[in-house]
């Protein structure tokens, strides 16, 4: 799986977790959030999410889901195929 395709898998399982968050909050309140309240509580929450996560798998014994090797400056760095020979 290249590089891309982790991250961007990554990013569609933190937007369902916000999602997710959303769903459950609704399934117990007595009103539904609004359209408008659940977009701005994606976008503010998601980036959000995605920071901490981030942050933990950098800063703590947290495991990197996921989450390519550092590129060294070098981006995108590609996937070492199976070796040759």
């Amino acid at each position: 799986m290249s590089d891309a395709q982790r991250r961007g898998l990554r990013s569609l399982f933190q937007v369902g977790f916000v999602q997710a968050l959303i769903a459950l909050y609704n399934a117990f309140a007595v009103t539904d959030l609004t359209t408008e309240q659940v977009t701005a509580i994606t976008l503010v929450a998601t980036p959000l999410l995605a920071f901490a996560q981030n942050w933990a798998e950098d800063s703590t014994s947290f495991p990197a889901l996921l989450k390519a090797p550092a590129s060294s400056g070098k981006n995108p760095e590609p996937d070492p195929g199976p070796p040759h020979g």
